[in-house]
């Protein structure tokens, strides 16, 4: 930098020193760049409107929201591309290639979310906005090729690579190809490549392979550019067919390399498309309205070419043999038609314990009836349909309370049917759409490959599981839908308590078929498939929303125990009654029985879960006869009560069960007693607990739970429900803050209480105020401006107090609304919550940034002498009052005027005095002695002829001494030890001639420094009390302690993934798992600092509770769970939840081929142990010993636990190593061992 002075000059005295007033300049040089600007286009509700009215209709979107940035010249942009609300921008410097996706405002200012370090590489890049994935080719220099995926988060604010690259260049034989385009292809994560040759293939990321189908394009095509549909239909090719035109050919991915040339599309011959320099394809409305547009910058023009991909779908239909009719033979072999209705009374109840209330009761139902259109006698029916009713009632003994006697059934010729007779009934169309609904469970979960796996919308996809590899809680959250189900618990019924009954037991039990005749459900039982996994099915009462759960059975063959424990543990955690049917009347085998709940207690911590583990046990031993029942209950609660007490407090009844257990004998089946019991269970049922409150927090409640679960999380829930509804409010509050609505996009959401949907309603917030959340003044300007304006057009010459008041109604209507839906949404969550107290500071924040947005500068306008209306403390030295500035009245010697003469005041608006058109003309005129000062309004406004002696003097009431504010270069010390510079940019308004020995501004009785502990500003009414040594800047508010908790010990553990284990075989094939692991973390100290205060009084502490828990820091060597004792605690033991066995590896018995199947899986020498849990790895070995490395130098360690092992072992065979017992095992971790006391005898 270059610092040229114009001119030195002595100034005013300041604290008996004097001062100097340079003036020049600094000029630096800076490297030269290129500005971009970019433009958004935004479709216009009528637009909307003609769209979906016409799919062909082509729009003219408006152009708003400039915004610019700039780069280096060497700088080039490969890609952009609008998403959302934000920019995707790729650029290539010398560098390196750089990433920013970023708000269009932002670019330049924010880090860029990717880099790849400069190297000679050449990159090839394609976008896929719906399934958040960028893909990349990279070209090396030595001509190999990678491919690679890069997947965005749903909120689009990280990116993460989805693997390594995929190298194939083994895929070219020929050698590497010259790639000209790649673009996502229409399956998931395929991708196309389109060579220079012309031939384009398409490559699987999943398969890691090409697809069999190529696709050759002709010889002379000069490709322009390539791209997929919006809509994942086609591939569009912009081809160069002259000089002067293009033309569009298309290839239907599912048609792909069937056609050759594809589909030529030429452009509209009446419009000129030569000085094209990009096509865009874009979709308008919907995916499905697909638009190229062209971009032609020369004409300053865009141009929008609305195309119809249509796929091609096959017809089918029956025709009749030889294009002739068959006849219908008269002798049917069967009555199918008629008979399928036995086979559903069979299957499923007709009348069940417990009903569904969907529809509402109508005063009048017509009975239901059956019509059948044929040419027989239409008596046969009746009678057939009659006779089989009452055959199926004598012989299954099912209770029909008459429903089957009241069926009408009909039938005849069509001709001759009297069909204006036949009676319907009507229904509210919801009503009716969930009573259908909820004929149909879903699958909501699998176990597989030891691990718990949520489906989403009932499907189990491999893409999806890919996506959540690496996930954490939260976003396994986001990616649970229950289909059909969700806006029944999320909107429709979402108010309505929640029952929870499951059913659990053996294989083949009957586990289905019990559920559905006590709640009305339509579980498929079936003695040829099982269960898999966990079905959900809702039966809606009047008050009351009964979900029931089917789980598959327990010790499948298909299932590891391990499995079995996180569906055991799933089901006791949620449900109010948990049935178990068992074949205890044939086998009595209690121990075994259980065996998957004794192992559930090791995991998830039912202490640290008050609102989960309070199901009634409801233990159902099938087909007990009348003689046997007490027998039989009396022998199996022997057995039982024998394995609880060798338990003790651990037993899996106490634990999971809250100690609540009842044993039923239920009779064989087609005896009336086997469907009379329903009623007992259904009133067991209905006497349990509510322990979910609302169909919208059970929603949430189980999402959790099963995101926990997959994570392997085994900690508080209520910590997890926490922070999801934290970050959920987190991430609306902007939004809410600004408009009074949860999202803009894509359509406006009211703020909602998120449990039950309901609008949270402020009638005197307006939806069509948006208030400014910017940090800076300069970005406060212009919403503010708008706000202004809104109330009055030139509101500085209008009350700035009433103009003040109306923008603090604005600020106060908004913050009760969002204060009423926050309140409405973490009531139900603790209020000590660390997450809670951080939310509420970020809105205390917001809060001070809202009312920031609405202050007003109000002093005096530089150019008159109005108010300026900018934000108060805006960094411009110059005051704008964003009028004219031109004073609107009419001069005051009208009267001296002729009739068309300009009669207005020339004088400055707000000026003191008289109104006079022309100040030389009713005035002296000559220029005010004091023109140098701040104030003056320049023109002698005295008499004409005023005595000459007489100094020359504007109207002005005050002339301002103008000398800057002496508040200058104060040091201000934050919380955190930042320090800044602050210098008031106002000038002094003391009169010219009185003595003053500081010079203050007009905003004399306010400090314009921020607190030092948050955003508002300093409450002392001395503006430069700041100058004076050791003077803090404070609010006089209450303050969060900005430290950490000093104490010794853990504040909080938290689940969270820390990498992608490698591929594991197991029976079932070959798969990927996540690594989690607990991570210790402090928290912020809950302490609140005093108004006036600087600090709080004695340590910095997370919690105001009396006694303030700390975790001990020991963890677990096998999997680095923590214990979960306090610290410092006097157990000899450490305890914890253990999780999945990271950091152990398998020794094994023989050669380095050597391998164990374990649980269905198999485990080679050095494998990982992440597979298998701590607490589960032993009873799948069943009676078993450990391997550790000797403690010994010379072979001394044999013992009774403990036998030293000669042979070289792998893995590192030069160490010394020893067979030792479970029981050792886990005395040498430090840790409890987590197995039942059966099981430790087991393994002894």
């Amino acid at each position: 930098p270059c610092l040229t002075v114009n001119s030195i000059r002595r100034g005013y005295y300041s604290f008996g020193q004097p001062t100097y007033e340079l003036k020049g300049a600094v000029e630096s040089e800076k490297e030269p760049c290129i500005k971009y600007t970019l433009f958004m286009l935004e479709l216009t509700e009528s637009d909307r409107t003609h769209i979906q009215d016409d799919p062909r209709f082509v729009p003219r979107p408006e152009v708003y929201g400039a915004a610019s940035f700039h780069l280096a010249l060497q700088d080039s942009i490969r890609h952009i591309q609008a998403i959302g609300n934000k920019i995707l921008l790729i650029v290539d410097r010398p560098a390196g290639i750089s990433i920013w996706l970023s708000e269009r405002t932002r670019i330049g200012y924010d880090q860029p979310l990717k880099h790849f370090p400069a190297s000679k590489r050449r990159y090839h890049f394609s976008v896929h906005e719906q399934r958040r994935l960028l893909a990349i080719a990279y070209i090396e220099p030595s001509g190999q090729i990678l491919l690679q995926i890069q997947a965005f988060d749903e909120k689009f604010a990280s990116i993460q690579a989805r693997g390594s690259p995929q190298n194939v260049t083994a895929w070219y034989q020929d050698g590497p190809p010259d790639i000209k385009h790649i673009c996502f292809a229409g399956g998931p994560e395929e991708l196309c490549i389109v060579e220079g040759s012309g031939r384009v293939r398409i490559y699987s990321f999943v398969s890691q392979g090409f697809r069999a189908a190529t696709l050759q394009l002709p010889p002379d095509l000069e490709i322009h550019s390539a791209y997929s549909a919006p809509d994942d239909s086609a591939m569009i090719i912009v081809e160069q067919v002259s000089s002067a035109g293009y033309q569009l050919r298309v290839y239907h991915w599912n048609s792909f390399g069937q056609l050759p040339e594809g589909c030529i599309l030429p452009l509209p011959e009446n419009l000129d498309f030569s000085s094209t320099t990009e096509f865009c394809p874009s979709s308008i409305g919907q995916r499905s309205n697909v638009a190229i547009i062209a971009m032609i910058p020369s004409q300053r023009t865009m141009r929008c070419i609305n195309m119809q991909i249509k796929t091609k779908n096959t017809a089918y239909a029956f025709k009749s043999k030889d294009g002739k009719s068959i006849k219908v033979l008269e002798n049917t072999v069967h009555n199918s038609f008629i008979d399928c209705h036995a086979e559903v009374w069979q299957r499923y109840p007709v009348v069940s314990a417990i009903k569904r209330e969907t529809i509402s009761s109508q005063s009048y139902e017509p009975s239901p009836s059956l019509t059948f259109v044929c040419e027989h006698d239409s008596r046969l029916f009746l009678t057939y349909f009659k006779r089989m009713t009452k055959e199926f009632e004598q012989v299954t003994r099912k209770p029909t309370e008459g429903v089957l006697d009241a069926v009408v059934v009909r039938a005849g010729n069509i001709d001759d049917l009297d069909w204006d007779s036949l009676e319907a009934r009507t229904f509210k169309a919801g009503e009716w759409f969930v009573e259908l609904l909820c004929l149909i469970p879903i699958h909501i979960a699998v176990a597989r490959h030891n691990s718990f796996v949520p489906l989403n919308n009932g499907v189990l996809d491999p893409i999806q599981e890919l996506r959540l590899f690496g996930a954490t809680v939260d976003q396994i959250i986001h990616s649970i839908s229950l289909g059909w189900y969700e806006s029944i618990f999320n909107s429709y019924m979402a108010t309505k308590p929640v029952k929870v009954v499951s059913s659990m037991g053996e294989q083949s039990v009957g586990k289905a078929y019990t559920l559905n005749h006590m709640v009305d459900s339509s579980f498929a039982g079936s003695t040829l498939r099982a269960t898999e996994g966990v079905w959900l099915s809702v039966c809606p009462t009047r008050d009351t929303l009964v979900v029931a759960l089917d789980f598959e059975g327990v010790h499948s063959i298909e299932r590891s125990l391990q499995e079995d424990m996180l569906l055991v543990l799933f089901n006791t955690a949620v449900s109010n009654m948990v049935l178990f049917r068992n074949n205890f009347a044939l086998s009595r085998d209690v121990a075994n029985m259980f065996t998957s709940f004794r192992a559930s207690t090791a995991l998830l911590d039912s202490a640290a879960n008050p609102q989960l583990f309070k199901s009634l046990l409801t233990i159902i031993i099938k087909d007990v006869v009348e003689g046997d029942k007490k027998e039989i209950v009396k022998e199996f609660s022997s057995n039982f009560s024998q394995m609880v007490s060798e338990e003790q407090e651990a037993n899996f009844i106490t634990v999971l069960h809250a100690a609540q257990l009842t044993v039923i004998p239920w009779p064989v089946i087609q005896s009336r007693p086997f469907y009379t019991l329903f009623s007992k269970l259904r009133t067991l049922l209905f006497k349990q607990p509510n322990t979910h409150a609302s169909a919208g927090e059970f929603l949430l409640t189980l999402k959790t739970l099963m995101a926990k679960l997959k994570a392997q999380d085994w900690g508080s829930i209520d910590q997890n429900l926490t922070k999801h509804r934290v970050a959920q409010l987190m991430g609306m509050l902007p939004t809410a803050m600004a408009t009074g609505f949860a999202e803009l996009q894509p359509e406006t959401e009211e703020l909602k209480n998120l449990d039950n949907q309901r609008p949270i309603l402020w009638g005197e917030d307006s939806s069509d105020v948006k208030l400014s959340l910017a940090k800076s003044t300069a970005d406060r300007a212009a919403p503010l401006t708008t706000l202004v304006n809104n109330w009055r057009p030139d509101a500085a010459r209008y009350g700035i107090d009433d103009l003040s008041h109306y923008l603090d109604n604005l600020v106060s209507a908004r913050l009760d609304h969002v204060h009423e839906w926050i309140k409405s949404n973490i009531s139900r969550f603790p209020t000590d919550s660390a997450d809670v107290r951080s939310f509420k500071a970020a809105v205390d924040d917001s809060v001070e940034l809202l009312k920031a947005g609405v202050q007003l500068c109000r002093v005096d306008c530089s150019d008159c002498r109005l108010p300026c209306l900018l934000p108060k403390a805006h960094d411009s030295k110059d005051h704008s009052c964003q009028t004219s500035h031109k004073c609107l009245e009419s001069c005051e010697y009208a009267d001296e005027h002729m009739e068309d003469d300009e009669t207005t005041c020339s004088l400055p608006a707000g000026h003191a005095g008289r109104h006079l058109c022309d100040p030389t003309s009713h005035s002296c005129g000559e220029p005010c002695a004091l023109i140098g000062h701040r104030g003056c309004q320049h023109t002698c406004m005295k008499a004409p002829e005023h005595p000459s002696e007489e100094d020359h003097l504007c109207s002005a009431r005050n002339h301002q001494c103008g000398q800057p504010c002496s508040l200058k270069d104060i040091i201000v010390v934050e919380a955190n030890g930042t320090k800044s510079c602050y210098s008031c940019p106002n000038f002094c308004i003391a009169p010219y001639d009185g003595y003053h020995d500081e010079h203050v501004c007009a905003d004399r009785l306010a400090c314009p420094v921020k607190c030092q502990l948050c955003s508002r500003l300093c409450t002392m009414v001395d503006h430069l009390h700041g100058l004076r040594d050791g003077e803090m800047h404070l609010c006089q508010q209450e303050h969060t302690c900005p430290y950490e908790c000093e104490a010794q010990g853990i504040c909080e553990i938290d689940t969270e993934p820390c990498s992608l284990d490698t591929i594991f075989m197991g029976a079932r094939g070959t798969f990927h798992l996540t690594k989690y692991t607990q991570i210790g973390k402090r928290l912020r100290c809950a302490i609140p600092i005093a108004p006036g205060d600087l600090w709080h009084a004695g340590p910095h502490i997370h919690s105001t509770a009396a006694n303030v828990f700390h975790y001990c820091e020991a963890k677990c060597e096998h999997c680095h769970y923590i214990c979960r004792l306090p610290h410092n605690h006097p157990a000899r033991e450490h305890e914890t939840k253990h999780g999945s066995m990271h950091y152990a590896a398998w020794a094994i018995e023989g050669n380095a081929d050597a391998n164990i199947e374990v649980g269905g899986l198999t485990c080679a020498v050095r494998d990982s142990g992440t597979p298998f849990l701590c607490s589960s790895v032993c009873s799948s070995l069943g009676r078993h010993a450990h391997i550790d490395y000797c403690r010994s130098q010379d072979g001394s360690c044999q013992g009774n636990e403990s036998v030293h092992i000669k042979e070289r072992m792998l893995p590192n065979p030069d160490r010394a190593k020893d067979w030792i017992s479970h029981k050792l095992f886990w005395a040498r971790t430090g840790f409890k061992d987590p197995y039942s006391q059966s099981e430790k005898a087991e393994f002894a």
